[in-house]
């Protein structure tokens, strides 16, 4: 519509038009609003007159500047939030992995005590080795 005006040369219908259009932009769709004011600058700009085209033009880049800085803020955050949780399930998967191994090692010395006490109490039995002045059924209970 705004070209429609433009290439009509009403510029007052122009500017109402985008003005309506940079109110309903601010409330629905921000992104847009950066564009509409620089066609509002480039309508000043049509109309020669300077000083307002120069103010749309400054708004228009501030509004810019805002929506990227808002954006890249917003990108930042998500990315910091990202890497805090990789971080956490690396250091989640490291002391799972330490875990384990400590729990391997503590099973393997629970297996070689068990089996050194099953092996020692046998080779007590099958040598008939006793202690002095005790008898074979009596080492049994000495290991």
């Amino acid at each position: 519509m705004n070209n429609y005006y433009l290439y009509k040369h009403s510029f007052h219908n122009a500017l109402i038009t985008n003005d309506s259009l940079i109110k309903y932009a601010w409330m629905t769709s921000q992104s847009n609003v950066p564009g509409l004011l620089d066609i509002n600058s480039q309508i000043y700009e049509a109309m020669e007159d300077n000083k307002n085209a120069f103010k749309y033009h400054k708004l228009y880049i501030q509004v810019q500047d805002s929506i990227k800085s808002s954006n890249l803020k917003k990108q930042l955050s998500e990315l910091q939030v990202k890497y805090e949780v990789d971080q956490l399930n690396h250091e989640n998967y490291r002391l799972e992995t330490k875990n384990r191994r400590i729990l391997v090692i503590t099973l393997f010395m629970v297996l070689v005590l068990v089996m050194s006490i099953c092996f020692g109490t046998d080779i007590h039995i099958y040598t008939g080795k006793a202690g002095v002045g005790k008898s074979p059924n009596q080492s049994f209970l000495f290991i």
